[in-house]
């Protein structure tokens, strides 16, 4: 009788000095649990942020792209020839090499992959780094609008989002893109996006 009840007050004893051991640990695995779970959001809000901070400042960069090459002497003579002859002369193939290299430099200065074009409503072509080609004004007419647009676009067996934006000079031939003196396009599409997340 004597050894059972000192048993039992051992176990007592134990079960007493274990109570607030587990108190404390359940306590101490809350608070670690809440820490990480708080720490793990702020980082990731973090990421999210530079992320889209990263994203903006390459739309922004982009999109002054049109800006500068409207004040560009090559780009104003393109206008300006072309307004007196249509047919690509020596003189005229020339700068549309030059102006061909200046598009190719710009869309080099960004990682992301882009494509611009220039378009001469009084020749009637567009320039762009691969070529100078004829286009459909009605089908132009129909795609320009103010800001960044968004298509769809099947791409390497993915659908893709195509975001365009078009200049006009001067602005005020936006409804009427056969009066500008000239159209220059640039564009991206989504998977630069996708590859800066799977970066960040």
């Amino acid at each position: 009788m004597f050894k059972f009840n000192f048993y039992t007050k051992i176990v007592s004893i134990v079960i007493v000095l274990l109570i607030p051991v587990l108190i404390l640990y359940v306590y101490s695995n809350q608070t670690t649990t809440g820490v990480l779970r708080e720490e793990l959001n702020q980082s990731n809000y973090n990421q999210l942020t530079f992320f889209q901070n990263q994203v903006n400042t390459n739309i922004e960069m982009i999109s002054s792209w049109p800006h500068l090459l409207i004040h560009d002497p090559d780009v104003a003579s393109f206008q300006a020839i072309f307004l007196k002859d249509k047919v690509l002369n020596l003189d005229g193939i020339n700068l549309v090499k030059r102006i061909q290299t200046k598009l190719g430099l710009q869309e080099s200065s960004s990682n992301w992959r882009t494509g611009l074009s220039i378009y001469s409503p009084s020749l009637g072509r567009v320039v762009s780094e691969n070529g100078a080609v004829f286009y459909d004004q009605k089908e132009l007419k129909q795609m320009i609008k103010n800001g960044w647009q968004v298509s769809k676009k099947r791409m390497y067996g993915k659908d893709q989002f195509i975001f365009s934006l078009y200049t006009l000079s001067p602005f005020s031939s936006l409804g009427n893109p056969e009066t500008a003196n000239t159209i220059i396009k640039v564009e991206f599409d989504s998977s630069n996006i996708q590859d800066m997340s799977r970066r960040v």
